[in-house]
């Protein structure tokens, strides 16, 4: 899952409040592993980092939805 945060080290000065977490370094949050990673790398606390025009064969997207209110 591609993030629109930029990429920091750790935690450390997030925000709390779900915003986005801009970041002078132009990589950006991969979150979550592929069919190619080991199980435990296949959850959302797994961070990678990669420019966002990088391609390879185990990088890809997850489609979502917003459920409308009812």
């Amino acid at each position: 899952e591609w993030c629109l945060d930029g990429w920091h080290d750790t935690y450390k000065g997030a925000p709390t409040d779900g915003s986005v977490w801009k970041s002078p370094d132009e990589k950006k949050v991969l979150r979550g592993g592929s069919w190619l990673n080991y199980p435990a790398n296949c959850r959302a606390a797994f961070r990678l980092r990669y420019a966002r025009d990088d391609r390879n064969y185990h990088l890809g997207f997850r489609v979502m939805m917003i459920a409308p209110r009812t």
